[in-house]
């Protein structure tokens, strides 16, 4: 039997492109998301930067938030709300590379999907793929 050797690994700092953050989120809203997710409330921000906001995506990198629940199968009572704003994704970021490399690859190649999308979310609300 084959010991496996500990692989080490290097981290590294990536900048993403909010236009590539902004895609992931509308690809997670407008499809991959929708069997679980619902926007409870939208947050405004410091400075009302609102006026050119198209997208909740783009609602999100302009410093507002989004309070969203977890409603698919759950009593109102039952529902999680969790706070999706720019920390929200910065941190989601992060875990996505650390725990789901292939769809943080996918992304950064511009080759992310709904999927890719539903997974960026997952990691921005909970740390973790929940759903799907």
């Amino acid at each position: 039997m084959a010991i496996q050797e500990e692989i080490k690994t290097i981290p590294v700092i990536v900048d993403v492109p909010e236009d590539t953050i902004d895609s992931l989120l509308t690809s997670a809203f407008e499809g991959g998301s929708n069997y679980w997710y619902r926007v409870e409330k939208k947050i405004s921000g410091k400075e009302d930067k609102a006026a050119g906001c198209q997208y909740l995506g783009d609602y999100v990198l302009k410093g507002h938030g989004l309070i969203i629940s977890d409603f698919y199968g759950a009593e109102k009572g039952d529902r999680v709300e969790k706070t999706l704003d720019r920390e929200a994704v910065c941190r989601g970021l992060k875990i996505m590379a650390d725990k789901y490399p292939h769809h943080f690859k996918d992304m950064m190649n511009d080759d992310g999907d709904a999927t890719t999308g539903d997974v960026f979310l997952q990691c921005c609300l909970y740390g973790e793929i929940i759903y799907g």
